[in-house]
């Protein structure tokens, strides 16, 4: 029977092997005819030793071509095999062509049946196949089906490496072709001849084959000669080039003369070759590849315009005038006619005006200026002054254009990028109580935000009415924010105050917040002819009557001062008799939680205040204010350098230490009821700000301190 031939549409193929082979690229193998036996355990029935060879007439293809896989299947006995069957199938990117199995094979599902093969018979099935596209193909054969036991393989198992399986592959061949053209003389005259030099270069990494290049002269430029000998074809533009090895560079010198005036343009590409190419394909006319290129004669006159631009300030802020300086300049060899400028604003600039040195402009949102003529080394300059709305990035492209002809288009167009500044400063104040009674101090949280996109210069505040409130923050980045408290001490009646923040940009006058708080006050209090108390509170079977209660109100920290407000909030005085230490911890680690964790043993630096007469006794509701320096600061058990870092952490513990019992030296409400600790106040951070002399208050008269640890 002769070989069949069966066309195939390589989609349609592909789509019908898919349908029946899961695996995307080399299928799985249909399974066996007879169950698996285990390699080398044939026992005492029939055995077949099948080996299957596999070849390929042409390993490196051109994409486009047919090559001939052929598989050999040899029967190494020492019985008949019956009910052979081999599978093949292609990957994608092979189609099916034909084969000379005289039917056995289908190429739909892959299998060739082979049906019965002698001890020491070959079987030969040849299938031609198509290279549809560039790459490597990696192609398996191996028996699927057999009655008999093999000694060394099991069918169907694609395993490697035994001997009933065999694959080839194969590499479609790739040459990397590039093409340059020019010319020796841009601006010719009528009656000059201008050669064209074409230059073609394989970059590999195989040989390229019956390659083609068009390059046909356009009207007005009449062919004289080349240096091709014979191989260029000037009527139809035709350069046969033929082969051209791996690293080859072949050259082709056309010879032209001009008949006429005007622009010619000529155009060379690469038509045709054998093998693929990774970056362009022949004949497609698309100049951003790397086998096509064109150049240009001009006969006439010359122009080259040119164009710069430039602005000022370096840094600008939205709503600040932004200049720009456009300078044109003709560098010839001809004097520029007709010279116009154009240049399109974006929305996110305001026009302001425009002005040029010569001709006019209109527009305001496409500028369009009509320059008029311009003489071989002569300049023009517009200026242009617009106003940024939006922060960010600014782009301004401007460009020109003659009437003439331009040899270097590449300084046609100017761009300009300038950063627009948005700095923007917020301060908000606000007061730990609304109303308080007269005379209290007041305490203000003062926190001040740059939200602006710019960092911010010399961050000040300032308060008129309370200067304990004023600070001088230094820098602040963008997004960045910083808080403090202040304190007003005298008040006596409702006030309204405001505190302005001020901070400098890099450019442009400084920014400034401002906002107000209004604290309310009430009489004093004036305690009734008769008082009431409250029963007795009796703990563990004894009796105890009202108690005093400690606690940090307040604590002010800057670079050169620390101010501690303490307060007794109980219902009894602090007596005499129960004098007591207060310790200030600089960023301790770990923070203080009780008793007699003095701040030595937390931190390296701390102030301690020893609080005795005239401070005592401490009635209900009554305040101390306790300074560094000040009345009943204790030096011998203070380690302070005078100087505090912005941002440190600082906390206060009142009646902090006696080691004589676990609740210091005042026996409070909390520790009486056993309710939460309540003795320790902060983290409050250091600020940038200068501190209010609080003066000396009562100056420590005596009273036994307890012990400290």
């Amino acid at each position: 029977m002769a070989a069949e031939q069966i066309l195939f549409d390589c989609v349609l193929t592909a789509a019908l092997v898919l349908s029946l082979v899961p695996a995307p690229a080399l299928a799985a193998f249909p399974a066996p005819s007879i169950s698996e036996a285990r390699v080398g355990d044939c026992g005492e029935g029939p055995t077949a030793d099948l080996e299957l060879d596999k070849s390929v007439d042409e390993p490196h293809p051109n994409v486009g071509d047919e090559v001939t896989f052929t598989i050999a299947l040899t029967n190494q006995g020492p019985d008949p095999a019956t009910n052979v069957e081999v599978s093949e199938i292609w990957p994608a990117g092979l189609c099916y062509v034909s084969d000379d199995g005289g039917g056995t094979y289908d190429p739909l599902t892959g299998i060739w049946d082979v049906g019965t093969l002698p001890s020491g018979e070959t079987a030969t099935l040849n299938v031609i196949v198509a290279v549809e596209s560039h790459g490597h193909f990696a192609n398996s054969a191996q028996v699927s089906a057999s009655d008999q036991c093999d000694p060394d393989s099991t069918p169907g198992n694609d395993k490697v490496g035994e001997d009933d399986k065999d694959m080839v592959s194969i590499d479609t061949q790739e040459a990397d072709l590039s093409l340059t053209k020019s010319v020796d003389n841009y601006m010719p005259g009528v009656g000059d001849e201008v050669v064209f030099t074409i230059g073609l270069s394989n970059g590999g990494p195989d040989a390229a084959t019956n390659v083609q290049v068009w390059d046909r002269l356009p009207a007005g430029l009449g062919y004289r000669f080349d240096d091709s000998d014979g191989a260029y074809n000037s009527a139809t533009g035709i350069w046969d080039v033929g082969d051209l090895v791996s690293g080859g560079v072949a050259t082709l010198n056309i010879t032209a003369v001009v008949q006429g005036l005007g622009t010619f343009v000529n155009v060379a590409r690469i038509d045709a070759v054998d093998q693929f190419d990774p970056d362009s394909t022949p004949g497609n006319d698309e100049i951003t590849e790397d086998d096509q290129d064109v150049a240009t004669a001009h006969v006439g006159s010359v122009a080259d315009l040119s164009i710069t631009k430039t602005y000022s300030p370096d840094l600008v802020r939205v709503g600040q005038p932004l200049n720009y300086t456009i300078r044109v300049t003709n560098g010839g060899p001809a004097d520029a006619t007709d010279v116009t400028l154009t240049d399109v604003l974006l929305a996110d600039v305001d026009f302001g005006s425009v002005l040029p040195s010569q001709g006019s402009c209109s527009g305001m949102g496409t500028v369009i200026c009509s320059l008029g003529n311009l003489a071989h080394g002569g300049v023009a300059t517009v200026t242009l002054v617009v106003t940024p709305t939006t922060p960010g990035t600014l782009t301004n492209v401007a460009s020109v254009t003659g009437g003439e002809f331009d040899p270097d288009t590449s300084n046609n167009a100017a761009v300009a990028s300038v950063r627009v500044l948005y700095p923007e400063i917020t301060v908000a104040k606000t007061p730990d109580a609304q109303t308080l009674e007269s005379g209290w101090p007041v305490f203000f949280t003062i926190a001040v935000t740059n939200t602006g996109d710019v960092a911010l210069a010399d961050v000040t505040v300032t308060d008129a009415l309370a200067p304990a409130c004023d600070a001088n923050l230094g820098g602040l980045e963008a997004g960045a924010s910083i808080s403090y408290n202040c304190m007003v001490i005298g008040a006596t009646s409702d006030f309204t105050n405001s505190v302005t923040a001020t901070g400098t940009p890099p450019v442009g006058p400084v920014v400034s917040d401002t906002d107000t708080a209004t604290v309310h006050f009430r009489p004093p209090y004036t305690p009734l002819a008769s008082l009431t108390f409250l029963p007795l509170i009796p703990i563990n079977g004894d009796a105890y009557a009202h108690a005093a209660d400690l606690v940090v109100e307040h604590i002010i920290a800057t670079i050169d001062n620390v101010q501690v407000v303490i307060k007794n909030q109980g219902d009894a005085p602090v007596t005499p008799a129960e004098a007591f230490w207060v310790d200030l911890y600089i960023n301790p680690n770990p923070v203080p939680q009780g008793v007699n964790e003095t701040w030595g043993s937390l931190c390296s630096e701390g102030i301690v205040w020893g609080v005795t007469e005239p401070a005592l006794p401490l009635e209900p509701g009554e305040t101390l204010v306790l300074t560094v320096g000040g009345a009943y600061y204790w030096p011998e058990y203070s380690d302070f350098s005078g100087a505090l870092p912005v941002g440190t952490p600082i906390y206060v513990q009142v009646d902090s230490a006696n080691v004589n019992t676990t609740y210091g030296a005042v026996l409070e409400t909390h520790e009486i009821l056993g309710a939460p600790y309540n003795n320790i106040g902060g983290p409050v951070y250091v600020t940038g700000g200068v501190g209010e002399e609080l003066g000396e208050g009562k100056l420590p008269g005596g009273g036994a301190l307890p012990p400290r640890p």
